[in-house]
């Protein structure tokens, strides 16, 4: 009885340490927590006019991130992030869509965030901050060539000795914001000797929610210029400096 009572002892011990050892030598390692760190590509300004494009590059220091997507806290504009999974390595990059809100147009500033999942739980990273300009929601319309007795509809043709006025207004597409500071320029698509546009620069009036201005005007003048058809860029711009809005117009100069 006593050899078999040994025997059954002996048996329940090296099960023991087979369990023992297969539990603790052949489960899967438990996988490191990930450790993510992250630089911004961001745009130097965004437009309620149309999504603008930016990008985060995500570095994985640790295990796996599971569901990592990018978190924008501002007053300024709206984000919607690309979600990922990301391995060991990198810098991945992670595609962010950009849309102004209906703000007050000037330089702003947001803080942006990466949330993920690993072995551990959700977590998110240390902010960052970005600095950018909100461009007022305005443009150009009703561009035309001013007409006169013998052009009904505009004069963009004129002889070596002659001047025609290229009219313009700018309208406001904000339903809640007055804007000011508001500029034009004309500017020549080549330098061209002999023709000349005035005024160099036209500062337009404020402009209220869903607002239009009257007409504003530049003069074309050919002096002797050489006859050819010239291109006419039409600059709106933002109390910064900022282009908010481009048309082209086209002029002919006879010989």
């Amino acid at each position: 009885m006593s050899r078999l009572l040994v025997a059954t002892v002996m048996t329940v011990l090296v099960l023991g340490a087979c369990g023992y050892y297969a539990y603790f030598y052949t489960r899967p390692a438990p996988q490191p927590s990930a450790s993510l760190d992250f630089t911004v590509e961001f745009p130097g300004s965004v437009s309620l006019a149309k999504p603008t494009e930016a990008y985060v590059y995500v570095t994985n220091n640790g295990g796996p991130a599971k569901s990592v997507i990018v978190l924008i806290e501002s007053d300024a504009v709206t984000a919607a992030s690309e979600k990922a999974d990301l391995r060991y390595g990198g810098p991945f990059p992670i595609k962010i869509t950009l849309t102004a809100m209906d703000v007050q147009d000037g330089l702003h500033t947001s803080k942006i965030r990466l949330q993920y999942s690993d072995e551990s739980g959700t977590h998110e990273t240390e902010p960052k901050q970005v600095s950018f300009y909100v461009v007022p929601y305005t443009n150009l319309i009703d561009i035309r060539w001013q007409p006169d007795i013998l052009h009904p509809f505009g004069k963009n043709m004129i002889g070596k000795k002659e001047s025609t006025i290229l009219n313009f207004k700018v309208q406001s597409k904000s339903k809640s914001v007055i804007y000011y500071g508001l500029w034009s320029k004309p500017n020549l698509s080549m330098t061209v000797p002999g023709l000349f546009i005035s005024p160099a620069r036209i500062e337009v009036g404020s402009i209220g929610p869903a607002g239009k201005t009257g007409d504003y005007a530049f003069t074309i003048t050919s002096n002797n210029a050489p006859p050819c058809m010239y291109k006419i860029n039409l600059y709106l711009c933002s109390k910064d400096g900022q282009l908010i809005a481009q048309e082209t117009v086209e002029l002919v100069v006879g010989g």
